[in-house]
């Protein structure tokens, strides 16, 4: 009796040629090429796989994340993609999110959100507008009007500096003095008949006037130290005048171009 359990329980015989053959009949597709068939969307027999990514897709919190695994060729970045696609025709088209330089603290960019597709257009447009102004700016330096303008400011300046020290010459030779430039500056002498005098001549004059000299040197001294006092002020204010000739030539020259953003993006304060 076991003998024959063992019979009945042992591995199957082989399969016959009609068990293992399945006929299709053509005419029962419904179409005469694979060609007339519409491509299959979708995964077939995937539907828990289906299912997570609608459920991951849907979610509305920050911080998840969908990870899709499959063997090669089983076309889960088409399938994700086209998925994804779908989805976010039912939703509200999101907005560019741009960042702006905050002169003020470059360290926190001004955010400003505008319409969807408008973001690339004003990078391009701030892209153009960079490559305008390198022209344009050095351009507006080189013409000739900035040219003469900055020399007036530059001849002003020389003038009132050969005015100062004709004002101290001046005052020198009043007192019978002469200024002499030096490689150092400038130095005061007594002069007779427009020549210094030698330190042997100047002692040879009279005590009297030897002070009246040494006096009027030392008036003399302060005349031209207020002139050399004045001088950094001089030279600060003869800067401030060609910066502001600067920042007026490159307003100038980047105004237009400026203004012509700013009326295209009036929408985004």
């Amino acid at each position: 009796m076991t003998d024959n359990n063992n019979k009945q329980n042992g591995p199957p015989g082989p399969l016959s040629l009609e068990q293992v053959l399945r006929r299709c009949d053509p005419g029962e597709l419904g179409f005469e090429t694979t060609a007339d068939v519409e491509p299959l969307v979708g995964l077939v027999g995937q539907s828990r796989a289906l299912g997570a990514l609608e459920f991951g897709a849907r979610m509305d919190g920050d911080g998840f994340n969908i990870y899709a695994l499959g063997t090669p060729g089983s076309q889960r970045h088409e399938v994700v993609s086209h998925f994804l696609q779908e989805e976010s025709r039912q939703k509200p088209q999101p907005v560019d999110w741009c960042y702006l330089n905050n002169f003020a603290d470059p360290q926190k960019p001004k955010g400003i959100a505008m319409a969807a597709g408008q973001g690339i257009h004003l990078k391009q447009d701030m892209d153009q507008l960079v490559e305008d102004l390198q022209a344009s700016i050095p351009a507006a330096f080189e013409g000739e009007n900035y040219r003469n303008r900055r020399a007036e400011i530059e001849e002003e300046f020389n003038e009132q500096n050969k005015q100062a020290q004709e004002a101290v010459q001046a005052e020198a030779e009043k007192e019978g003095l002469g200024l002499l430039s030096t490689p150092h500056g400038f130095a005061i002498a007594p002069t007779r008949e427009g020549r210094p005098l030698a330190e042997e001549e100047f002692m040879k004059l009279p005590e009297d006037q030897r002070e009246r000299t040494q006096q009027a040197i030392a008036r003399v001294s302060e005349k031209l130290g207020e002139y050399f006092e004045n001088l950094p002020s001089f030279h600060k204010e003869r800067r401030r005048r060609i910066k502001e000739l600067d920042n007026n030539v490159t307003i100038f020259a980047v105004g237009s171009l400026i203004e012509d953003l700013r009326v295209r993006y009036e929408d985004y304060p």
